[in-house]
């Protein structure tokens, strides 16, 4: 590339080459050595709150298993609390809880087949080898609050546009607008 340069010839060519390659060289040797000095920290980072989430993974499913096992004693004690019009209204908004609960994890499992499947056909049209793990881990991350397929398929298409595959990344972009 540098020879193509018409204002470098002869000695400033040789030159010019070993000067790019020992900036290169530097920023490289710079790079990994700002990210060596850096490890620790982000490591000691991502490290630090696994106690907390452990602890905190431990109380809840102890007090959930509590909680069902003593469901009746828990209802008994609070029941004598209670009159009865009182007693019957959290029975009835208990059930409804209960339905509109169940209703949601329905209505959002549905999305999650629906997503998959037009992920998955899409993914079998463009050719993608994994296919059914994209589709897969898209339309999970797709079930979370906030974050999107986008997050899955936008990086993907920008790999098949930087691999030179035009049609793929398009086909990407396109599948992220049709299921949107």
């Amino acid at each position: 590339m540098i020879s193509s340069l018409s204002f470098v010839s002869g000695d400033n060519e040789s030159a010019l080459k070993e000067s790019v390659t020992q900036a290169i060289a530097d920023t490289v040797k710079n790079l990994f050595v700002s990210a060596a000095s850096r490890f620790p920290a982000v490591a000691a980072k991502l490290v630090s709150p696994v106690p907390q989430i452990f602890i905190f993974f431990i109380v809840t499913v102890l007090s959930a298993v509590y909680l069902c096992v003593d469901y009746e004693k828990i209802c008994d004690y609070v029941k004598r609390f209670l009159s009865e019009e009182r007693w019957n209204f959290v029975k009835r908004t208990a059930e409804i809880v209960k339905r509109t609960a169940l209703q949601f994890v329905k209505s959002y499992f549905l999305l999650f087949l629906f997503t998959f499947a037009g992920l998955f056909f899409g993914f079998v049209l463009l050719k993608e080898e994994y296919a059914f793990l994209i589709a897969l881990i898209a339309a999970a991350i797709d079930s979370l609050p906030i974050v999107g397929m986008g997050l899955v398929l936008f990086p993907l298409a920008i790999y098949g546009f930087m691999l030179g595959d035009v049609g793929y990344g398009l086909g990407v972009c396109a599948l992220y607008l049709i299921l949107t």
